[in-house]
């Protein structure tokens, strides 16, 4: 069943405990893990809260894997992982559930009525990605953090900058900024996928953006962009504008200090949030 849900589980105990110390749950935290399998990743995560006072909610949504973790989280799998003295201590929450639907359900979760802080660690497979991470970046409460391992042409991806940005970058890249942290060897995984994969850490920024029509103007700016990123941002634009004269746009742009003739490539994020801004803004 694993592998039909394009999973490919992670093994390597050095690699999963160093996700654990990126992860760094703190006390009160809450701590969601997206694929847990048969549990290689949850059962350190699990020590982590333990030892700082955080809780532990791993899903898993094929049915036979999530039932196998729930029941074999006690005592015996605990103990080979070297969990010891475990007494009266809360197990984590297992829950059978697909992790699209269960972040789409997120705001109305009852989850987020006795917390204020959350982090989300996983193993991604790579059909997932893009639209994981809109889901997760379109939350009003967002993960302070996330951390997850990707196939290595997808988070080289999602980490580009200017003259190598694209779509999936900028969008991630208005509300995360994302790093490269570690190499992971196909080796390390079971069965072995068919490419290496990277450790992506995703630090939630800061910046509270004023009304939600901003962040809509940005998202709308960014796909009208990247709809045709070998065309320059000149032609783009115009294409979305008709009513405004090439000319027109032309000094719009070098008014923000930004090339026409250049690709969509060579946009920053505050670039887009500019455009954004100039043209969709009113």
């Amino acid at each position: 069943m694993g592998r039909r849900l394009g999973q490919h589980f992670l093994t390597n105990p050095s690699i999963l405990h160093r996700m654990v110390k990126i992860i760094a749950p703190q006390n009160g935290e809450v701590i969601i893990e997206i694929g847990a399998g048969h549990g290689e990743l949850t059962l350190p995560l699990f020590e982590a809260c333990e030892r700082v006072g955080a809780k532990l909610i791993a899903i898993e949504k094929d049915s036979s894997l999530a039932k196998d973790l729930e029941f074999s989280l006690p005592a015996e799998a605990l103990a080979k992982a070297g969990i010891q003295n475990l007494g009266t201590k809360k197990l984590p929450v297992v829950i059978h559930d697909d992790a699209l639907q269960f972040f789409k359900s997120f705001p109305e979760s009852h989850i987020l009525n006795s917390i204020s802080s959350y982090k989300v660690v996983g193993n991604i497979p790579y059909y997932l990605t893009g639209y994981l991470l809109r889901i997760i970046g379109e939350l009003a409460q967002k993960p302070s953090r996330c951390v997850f391992t990707l196939q290595q042409e997808v988070a080289e991806r999602l980490c580009a900058s200017p003259p190598r940005m694209n779509r999936l970058a900028a969008a991630v890249g208005f509300w995360a900024t994302p790093s490269l942290v570690a190499h992971i060897p196909k080796e390390y995984f079971r069965p072995p996928p068919k490419v290496d994969s990277v450790i992506v850490m995703l630090k939630t920024r800061g910046v509270k953006y004023e009304t939600q029509a901003a962040a809509d103007a940005y998202y709308r700016a960014l796909r009208l962009l990247f709809r045709q990123p070998r065309k320059t941002i000149l032609n783009n634009l115009a294409a979305a504008f008709s009513e405004k004269s090439r000319r027109e746009i032309t000094e719009r742009l070098r008014a923000l200090h930004i090339n026409p003739s250049d690709r969509p490539e060579n946009l920053s994020v505050p670039d887009i949030s500019l455009i954004a801004s100039t043209f969709l803004c009113v």
